[in-house]
């Protein structure tokens, strides 16, 4: 893995950032679109890698923090529609109450 950061863009604060699905990512310039500033995120919190694609809560907060498995438990399970067909699921929609999970074939 490297630290290109070319997948997402996300705010943080009164920042921007890029990001990829390592511990790395590049403090964005909105007026220049440079990003030269890397920062680990492995160094702020227990992280290996993270999503390129962040679910961000609508007071801000991106879930998981701090260590994502530490308490992880299986809610429930996805069946796929055609057992020779396995499903895809890259990502999902977060709203205040449901995940929603939209089958990739």
């Amino acid at each position: 893995m490297n630290d290109n950061c070319c997948i997402n863009i996300y705010p943080l604060g009164n920042d921007y950032f890029v990001t990829t699905e390592t511990p790395y990512v590049r403090k964005l310039n909105p007026e220049t679109l440079d990003s030269n500033e890397m920062l680990d995120v492995g160094k702020l919190i227990n992280v290996n890698m993270q999503s390129a694609h962040p679910h961000i809560d609508d007071d801000g907060t991106v879930p998981p923090s701090e260590n994502a498995f530490s308490d992880a438990s299986i809610l429930c399970s996805i069946p796929f529609t055609n057992q020779f067909y396995p499903s895809y699921y890259h990502s999902f929609f977060m709203t205040k109450n449901y995940f929603v999970f939209v089958e990739q074939l």
